[in-house]
């Protein structure tokens, strides 16, 4: 891992694990994470090989979902992390029979390092830059998928849920984020090691942000650190 990768993922875990950057904790992980990540993409390169009915076999698929609305939809955003088999999404949903082979699918990765708009959204207590479209916060329904290995990297979970965004108010922009960031959050933190984030969502590393990890004046830390 180089230096800048290294230090990339040492800010995220230190949000993640609520470590300091610097910590023995976050250091450790930082290197558990580059063996996992390596796993990861030997993982989807394997699978990508597979047929289609050799894939679907391998596949499980926990869809919190009304099915039979979104089989009727033509264009269906999810939002989604790059983590797992994040590179396999798009052909797992069809496999599952989630969506119709002929419906226009949009996947939007909240850490995608290409994206044209970042948004300073509020995400493990801090402000992080992340890409959600206002598709994704508008009225209507949005979908959040995870594509992870299961244990023994021989087979893959897609878990899918759905956000009613019709339920809330137009103008609540918060309440909108807090849904997504909510599942967002809970995936990151089952599946660590299987992130594959390839940037710092946060400018500065969790000490420096988080009031719990600020030295009071007698040289004492508030969280014990």
């Amino acid at each position: 891992m180089t230096s800048a990768a290294l230090d990339s993922s040492a800010i995220n875990l230190s949000y993640v694990l609520h470590e300091p950057s610097t910590s023995v904790e976050v250091q450790r992980a930082c290197k558990k994470l580059e063996t996992q990540r390596t796993r990861c993409i030997e993982a989807t390169r394997r699978f990508a090989k597979m047929s289609d009915a050799g894939l679907s076999e391998r596949c499980v698929t926990l869809a919190e979902i009304d099915g039979a609305a979104i089989r009727e939809e033509t264009h269906i955003q999810f939002i989604s992390l790059r983590v797992g088999a994040w590179e396999l999404f798009p052909r797992l949903a069809r496999l599952a029979g989630i969506v119709e082979p002929n419906a226009t699918l949009r996947v939007d990765f909240l850490d995608d390092p290409d994206a044209g708009t970042l948004s300073a959204l509020t995400f493990f207590r801090a402000a992080a830059s992340l890409n959600v479209s206002e598709r994704a916060t508008g009225i209507g329904v949005t979908y959040f998928v995870a594509a992870v290995f299961r244990p023994d990297f021989k087979s893959i979970l897609v878990r899918i849920n759905e956000i009613d965004m019709a339920t809330v108010a137009a103008s609540d922009d918060n309440v909108r984020w807090e849904a997504i960031r909510t599942l967002a959050e809970r995936t990151i933190r089952e599946f660590t090691y299987q992130w594959s984030c390839p940037r710092a969502l946060w400018r500065q590393p969790a000490e420096e942000t988080l009031l719990e990890f600020q030295t009071r004046g007698n040289g004492t830390i508030p969280c014990g650190r």
